[in-house]
């Protein structure tokens, strides 16, 4: 069904996330230092974006996949209004962070980010910040 649906596009994400991740590493290791090359730079700015999506979309927020996930979970009809809520204010919930994120220096996705960048770091084995501090310093 669609939950189904929804973790198959979520895991897609992930595993591109580690192939790619794994790649670098295997590159990484062959050529004995941080080489700034394009296949480099290329394979670490993929595997972030394919780690940062995979972390927001399961972010339990109307219409990302996440909220599918807790259609799914809490399907008993005393968490009917749990799930209308997040229907409802969903879209407007996320907006306000987008903006937020945007508007502030507060870091309002700190929840999608710092996993995607700790998970960087154990499939490439090196530091994917300081890789892209590098890149673009």
């Amino acid at each position: 069904g669609l939950c189904t649906y929804c973790f198959c596009r979520s895991f897609i994400k992930f595993s591109n996330g580690v192939y790619l991740g794994v790649l670098l590493r295997i590159i990484l290791v062959s050529q004995g230092t941080l080489a700034s090359s394009l296949l480099v730079v290329f394979l670490l700015l993929m595997t972030i974006i394919n780690l940062f999506l995979f972390f927001f979309n399961l972010v339990p927020v109307h219409p990302l996949d996440g909220s599918k996930l807790v259609d799914a979970l809490l399907t008993a009809p005393q968490y009917a209004k749990i799930r209308i809520a997040i229907a409802t204010y969903g879209p407007q919930v996320l907006l306000m962070m987008v903006i937020l994120s945007i508007l502030t220096t507060f870091n309002v996705f700190f929840f999608v980010s710092g996993p995607s960048f700790v998970t960087c770091d154990v499939l490439t084995g090196a530091n994917c910040i300081a890789l892209l501090n590098g890149l673009f310093y």
